[in-house]
């Protein structure tokens, strides 16, 4: 029924390769009871439904909007406008991504508790909805919709509600079988409280590291010393340089650009997807950013120093982890600063 680009695009439609369900059903948060009941709200393959079957889960409903996907097992419809007199223990899938707002057309006039246009928050509105007490949402979101800020006010309804995110887990980019271009997150919802306060506009580093699925490393205590040193012992947060009409503008993909580095300036991409983290030296004269950067002083020469620490594995994690934006926040950079190291 639906086979061209476009059409696939207006229903967000980007399946979901088995061996993240794979990791998915791995994961220490995935109930291990076989006997829960799962609703998956749209199925598409229906990868999802074949990897529970072949893992025991049995007692699924799936339901799926594209008719050329009928021979999955799913229940042809709408999610959105299906009436479901049911509530489960687990809702889990891939919702459509919206390239663009949800077109009134098709769903509706607007007017949901979310208030929102983005197809996969007009997913997670209903099935909260359909969660029982003990539940669990497990969805892959765009990691963009915590760029945005309207997914911060969303937030607030959630928690209004009683619900808590438990994990948000980074997804690499190329999960989905028909583009490798999507960034996402794994996100885990319930009634339960981790102490992941994403809405509360600040997310405390040791709480974050300990209850989210951004771990670092298993061995990360024979890097991080009390008494060692931290970044903040060799370098300040500053402000962005000023753009000026001779300057080159940096933005987060082409970092490549900078020839003139100046061994007391970095840039570190703060936001910007999959540049997250990435960082390199800079002279304030020549170049400017755009707003995805922090930008630090390095003091007293210290760059042979701080390079080598920035490119060892931990330290890009770990700057990876900081820089991300949870919410329309940012987790506070000084944190970056304080961290010390051996």
């Amino acid at each position: 029924m639906i086979e061209n680009e476009k059409s696939i695009k207006e229903l967000g439609q980007y399946n979901t390769k088995e061996t993240i369900i794979d990791f998915i059903l791995k994961q220490n948060f995935f109930p291990k009871d076989k006997n829960i009941s799962i609703l998956e709200p749209s199925s598409g393959s229906g990868n999802f439904l074949k990897k529970l079957k072949e893992n025991g889960y049995n007692n699924i409903i799936a339901y799926e909007i594209d008719k050329k996907y009928i021979k999955t097992g799913a229940r042809i419809g709408d999610y959105l406008k299906l009436e479901i007199n049911k509530e489960f223990d687990l809702i889990i899938g891939n919702p459509p991504f919206t390239s663009t707002k949800t077109k009134k057309s098709y769903y509706g006039n607007g007017e949901t508790e979310f208030k929102t246009r983005f197809i996969e928050m007009l997913f997670l509105e209903k099935s909260l909805r359909l969660l029982k007490k003990n539940g669990k949402v497990i969805f892959i979101f765009p990691n963009r919709l915590f760029l945005d800020k309207k997914f911060n006010r969303i937030l607030k309804i959630i928690y209004d509600k009683g619900f808590y995110i438990n994990r948000i887990v980074e997804l690499p980019l190329n999960i989905f079988t028909n583009t490798e271009s999507t960034s996402s997150v794994l996100i885990v919802i319930s009634r339960k409280k981790t102490g992941v306060y994403v809405n509360g506009h600040s997310v405390p580093i040791k709480q974050f590291l300990e209850d989210s699925n951004y771990i670092l490393y298993k061995d990360k205590e024979k890097y991080i010393d009390k008494h060692g040193v931290s970044l903040g012992d060799l370098m300040e947060k500053i402000p962005s340089p000023k753009e000026e009409k001779d300057k080159i503008k940096v933005t987060a993909g082409n970092l490549s650009i900078i020839k003139d580095k100046h061994p007391n300036y970095l840039a570190i991409v703060r936001n910007g997807n999959s540049s997250v983290g990435r960082f390199s030296l800079f002279n304030p004269d020549k170049y400017y950013f755009n707003e995805c950067f922090y930008f630090y002083k390095i003091k007293n020469g210290y760059a042979k120093k701080i390079i080598p620490l920035l490119k060892s594995k931990f330290y890009k994690d770990y700057i990876q982890l900081i820089s991300k934006r949870t919410g329309s926040k940012s987790i506070s950079s000084p944190e970056l600063l304080k961290l010390r190291v051996k």
